[in-house]
This record gives structure tokens, C-alpha cells and sequence, in this order.
């Protein structure tokens, strides 16, 4: 199984299907460090069209919101979900070519009671599972280059089918000053929660200027909680409509729970020192189960104008987990 980080964690690129090579892009089973040999290159600005597209196999899924929410940022957990619904909804009500919606829907689950991404990573093999949006004020968890990270999305997924199994999205308000209002805004939440659910669907950046998915938001920027026709093509050929499934149950694979204080038998994560033990891998990297990293396009953010999702400013970084081992995909950092 593979892992796709994304932040706005995001190496995800959408990569795209040859109908949307040249814009809307989506995240293949390709966008990893080592590509397999049949892989195409990866054109710089582009998508990355080889390889299988990601996506979740059924017409929809559950996300939650950790039960804490921000008390550093003053985001409860009633104003997340709120922000997460709406970004899903706006998601999986766009018109399509044909004018009908996507096939697709995400219901809100239970709030969970964690303040951590738990077990391999996210999603543990012997269940329960959930797909969490969760805070960290204190202690971002990882390594120094992606310590200044906006957030991390982190997506689990089968390599040789694409199929996502599980994604996790983890927001750094100990150093991001996340704001939800139009009075003040500093680095908008709703805009950073737009992209990271697209990342969440299996879509990656686009090289489009007026996107959402573009790797790049500005301080003061909410333009980007809105979708731009060149989303709307990426989510509609994910998820093509006419495909909708009405016996389709979203509860997370191996069933749901509230509660994360366990571990699973693939990686187990120490809290306290956020080491996770990765079955026989020899070393730990950066605080990281990791198999395969790849970082893209990163250089320092310029104080006073952008923070980047995926590109320049904000790092990229891809991880794929394999079978037995454990790797992160997709980071965008604030830099």
C-alpha cells in the first residue's frame, strides 16, 4: 500500500488523465521519488500523467475533525467542521460537463477525541480507522525542513490499484496564524482547507494561476476558497458523474472509531518522542516512518508576500509506502 502525504502538505500534483494533461492535474501511483521504470519523467509545471490516478474506490467516504480543534488559534471544533463540510460540498456540488454533479459525497463523522495522527501513519490495517483534520498548537512533529509547514496531508493508498484506502490532514497552528473571518486575514484557513481537500480526493497541483489547486496562496489571499473551472475539471474526471452508487457506506475501512490510543501491527508511534517503529526498517528518519521521500521544489518564503502548497515556498514532498514499509507522500510547507 501506498502513502500520499499532502499538505498544504502536498506533493500531490493532479495528475491528470490525457483529456486534462495540460491543466487540471491528479496524483498517480508515479509520484514518488523512484518511480517505477515505466514511468514518464515528470515535466516540471506539469502533471504527471503515467501511472494509475488515485482515487477512493467507492462514490463516498467519511472525514472527521479532531474534538480539540485550535485553542491557540480560537478555532473550535464546531467552526472546522463547518469548514471542512463546506469545502467538501463545494467539492462534490460543482456541474460537470454534462451538468451533472460529480459522483461522489463526504459525510462528516463523530468529532474524534485526538490530538494526534495515530498507528501507520494514519490508517492501521486491522482497524478501526478515520480520516481526521486535526491541530497541532504545540510540538509540530516533524523534521526541521517541514518544520514550518502550513499542514500535512498524508494519503494512504494501494499502488498497484490507486485506490486511497485513508487520508489525514494535520494543520501547523503552532506556527501558522490560521485566520477564519474576512476582518483580518493572515493565512486563511477556509482557503488552506479548500486545497487540502482536494488533495484528500486525489487531486494534485495545477501550473492554472486562477486555481485553487495552484501550489501557491498569499498572506491576506481568499480567492482560493472558491473553485475555478480548471478544479471542477479535476474532481469531475476523478469522479465521473453517473457513477453514483446508492448503497455505498462511508465508514472508514476495517470500521470507525472516536478514540485513536492505540497502535497497529504495521508502525506504532510513541507520542511522547513521535518515533514511529517501522516493522523492519533499520532507521528512523527525521521523526518519520519512511520508506521514500521526495522533496520538490523548496526554497525560503518571502516574509512578506506568499506561502506556498506544494511548490517553491511551500516544500512538496512525496512518500509511498510499500508493502512492510513506511513511507510519507505529498508535504506542503510554509517556509
Amino acid at each position: 500500500m501506498m502513502r500520499l502525504t499532502t499538505t498544504v502538505t502536498l506533493l500531490s500534483v493532479l495528475l491528470g488523465i490525457p483529456a486534462y494533461a495540460a491543466a487540471a492535474c491528479r496524483t498517480t501511483t508515479c509520484d514518488q521519488q523512484n518511480p517505477p521504470a515505466n514511468c514518464a519523467p515528470l515535466t516540471p509545471g506539469g502533471c504527471n500523467t503515467s501511472g494509475i490516478p488515485i482515487a477512493w474506490p467507492n462514490t463516498c467516504v467519511s472525514s472527521s475533525v479532531s474534538a480539540h480543534g485550535s485553542p491557540l488559534r480560537n478555532i473550535t471544533a464546531d467552526q472546522m467542521r463547518g469548514i471542512v463540510q463546506a469545502a467538501f460540498q463545494q467539492w462534490t456540488s460543482v456541474k460537470c460537463a454534462n451538468g451533472e454533479p460529480p459522483s461522489f459525497v463526504v459525510d462528516m463523522f463523530p468529532d474524534v477525541n485526538c490530538t494526534d495522527v495515530t498507528g501507520d501513519a494514519g490508517y492501521k490495517s486491522a482497524g478501526p480507522n478515520y480520516n481526521i483534520w486535526i491541530f497541532h498548537d504545540t510540538d509540530w512533529p516533524y523534521d526541521v525542513e517541514a518544520e514550518r509547514a502550513i499542514a500535512l496531508t498524508t494519503v494512504q493508498f494501494n499502488p498497484s490499484t490507486g485506490e486511497i484506502y485513508d487520508a489525514d490532514v494535520e494543520l501547523n497552528s503552532q506556527t501558522s496564524n490560521f485566520t477564519t473571518g474576512l476582518d483580518f486575514v493572515d493565512i486563511d484557513l477556509p482557503s488552506v482547507v479548500q486545497h487540502e481537500s482536494g488533495h484528500f480526493l486525489g487531486l494534485a497541483h495545477t501550473p492554472v494561476s486562477t486555481a485553487t489547486m495552484l501550489a501557491t496562496l498569499n498572506r491576506g489571499e481568499v480567492s482560493k476558497r472558491i473553485l475555478d473551472p480548471d478544479d471542477v475539471a479535476g474532481i469531475c474526471a476523478a469522479y465521473p458523474p453517473g457513477n453514483w452508487d446508492p448503497t455505498c457506506d462511508p465508514e472508514p475501512r476495517h470500521g470507525f472509531s472516536t478514540e485513536c490510543n492505540f497502535t497497529s501491527g504495521g508502525c506504532a508511534i510513541a507520542a511522547t518522542n513521535r518515533v514511529r517503529h517501522c516493522n523492519s526498517l533499520a532507521s528512523i528518519v527525521a521523526g518519520l516512518c519512511l520508506a521514500v521521500i521526495a522533496l520538490r521544489r523548496r526554497k525560503p518564503l518571502r516574509a512578506d508576500t506568499t506561502a506556498k502548497l506544494g511548490n517553491s515556498e511551500l516544500s512538496d514532498r512525496t512518500k509511498i509506502e510499500a508493502t512492510g514499509q513506511c513511507s510519507r507522500t505529498a508535504r506542503d510547507s510554509l517556509n
